[in-house]
């Protein structure tokens, strides 16, 4: 009996040791299999980081309007059988008149109210008699009712003047981006003038490292080749700058194949020339150290101007995005240099690299997350391409940025085609000028689609 009660004893304490050792196993492979999902989890972290990856954090708001808001786009270009100038002076030119009408109904309700003012003040100090004081009275009555009058038909005739303004404002922009849109094969564009553009569409372009404020009117959506097309009047404040600072060209540059790019001795003209010493007599030395000083005094002069001058704007013209994209190994942004005044080189560069592309013009500055894989967007094709895009008085700077979010290109205007015209056009041909350009830019987005992996 008690063999039968030890041997009991002895299997029941085997078969809580295999339980044991189960439980032991099954407890190990569940740390085990925490530990491959936890490295998963960082392995596909680590693969969400892409080379044009945006980071920081974002407290800004869009308030675009809703859809309905949005108006088909009716201009409709019909080709070189009309000068776009004259067209736009035509519709300028309606809306002035009946603008110019508010204005004299400004100024003739404004000197009733004078000479009412004057009438009383003339009749109160001569009226001396009090048998005549109704007199008085009349004229101070007559007075009040045509200044009161004139107030209430003036501020009627401001809201017509306001909503006159309001309509011009919306043809006039009808008009400019019918124009400026009619060779991009854009399928059901709308335009809406109060709407804001989406500020993510900007802060996408990998272009400004800091952004203070977005202000954005006049946005026309629709499609090309189905993908979202979105253009508007945008202008990004960004923190006070030095100019010098924003427009200081990158020095360390890579070639398109990964290699550091060396300068050549030829490149680097300095502009100076020596004297040779032995030609040199006392006056000559006299008259080189006086030279000399007085660069010295204007070279200093020059700097701690240039030192004062600041900018805060980063944008102020058209931004464009458009939805085709790349792999953020072949993210590029190109910078076109203007004016210093009106050019901001990017700011926000990491994970790029300043580029050195043989061929493009001095004031065109590339940089590429990776210029191996982004080589093939700078063949003598696309070179030739990029430098058709050229800065001048209206067109006073520009950046393409494309990456894996999409194709940006934001464009610094001139007041020829900023500001509203009511008087007459600032300058004839900047409309065209503009939408020259914008072909250009679309036809560099065209060919590097065609290109890209």
């Amino acid at each position: 009996m008690e063999e039968y009660k030890n041997q009991e004893i002895q299997e029941n304490t085997e078969e809580n040791k295999e339980v044991e050792e189960v439980k032991e196993e099954q407890e190990l492979q569940d740390v085990q299999d925490n530990v491959e999902e936890i490295s998963q989890d960082q392995s596909e972290v680590i693969q969400e980081k892409k080379a044009d990856d945006i980071s920081g954090e974002y407290t800004g708001t869009s308030t675009g309007l809703d859809n309905a808001y949005f108006n088909p786009i009716r201009y409709v270009d019909i080709g070189n059988c009309v000068n776009f100038d004259d067209e736009i002076d035509k519709v300028r030119n309606s809306y002035a008149k009946k603008l110019g009408k508010g204005r004299i109904f400004d100024f003739v309700s404004i000197g009733v109210m004078i000479l009412s003012f004057a009438g009383v003040i003339l009749v109160t100090m001569l009226n001396t008699n009090s048998e005549t004081a109704w007199l008085t009275w009349v004229v101070l009555g007559t007075a009040v009712a045509l200044i009161i009058a004139s107030f209430l038909l003036t501020t009627i005739m401001n809201k017509k003047s306001s909503k006159i303004a309001k309509e011009y404002l919306n043809v006039f922009e009808d008009t400019f981006n019918g124009y400026t849109i009619s060779s991009l094969n854009i399928s059901e564009p709308v335009l809406c003038v109060d709407a804001k553009i989406d500020d993510q569409l900007i802060i996408q372009s990998h272009y400004f490292s800091t952004i203070n404020r977005i202000d954005s009117r006049g946005i026309v959506e629709g499609k090309r080749n189905d993908r979202e097309f979105v253009m508007g009047e945008v202008a990004v404040v960004i923190p006070t700058t030095r100019i010098e600072d924003v427009n200081r060209k990158p020095e360390d540059l890579v070639n398109l194949d990964g290699s550091h790019y060396v300068k050549e001795i030829g490149d680097t003209a300095t502009g100076t020339t020596e004297l040779s010493g032995k030609d040199m007599t006392i006056l000559d030395m006299d008259i080189a150290s006086d030279l000399n000083q007085k660069q010295a005094k204007k070279k200093e002069k020059d700097q701690s101007k240039k030192q004062a001058d600041t900018t805060a704007t980063g944008l102020f013209g058209k931004y464009i995005s458009y939805d085709m994209k790349v792999d953020s190994e072949e993210s590029i942004i190109v910078s076109f240099m203007g004016a210093k005044i009106y050019t901001v080189l990017p700011t926000y560069t990491a994970g790029f690299k300043a580029v050195f592309v043989p061929g493009l013009r001095n004031n065109v500055v590339v940089y590429a997350t990776n210029p191996r894989k982004a080589a093939k967007f700078f063949s003598n094709e696309g070179v030739e391409l990029l430098n058709n895009i050229k800065t001048n008085n209206v067109i006073q700077s520009g950046f393409l940025s494309i990456n894996s979010y999409g194709c940006k290109a934001g464009i610094t205007l001139s007041d020829d085609i900023m500001v509203l015209p009511l008087k007459e056009l600032k300058s004839r041909g900047a409309y065209e000028l503009f939408r020259d350009t914008v072909e250009h830019v679309f036809d560099y987005f065209d060919f590097v689609e065609k290109n890209k992996d």
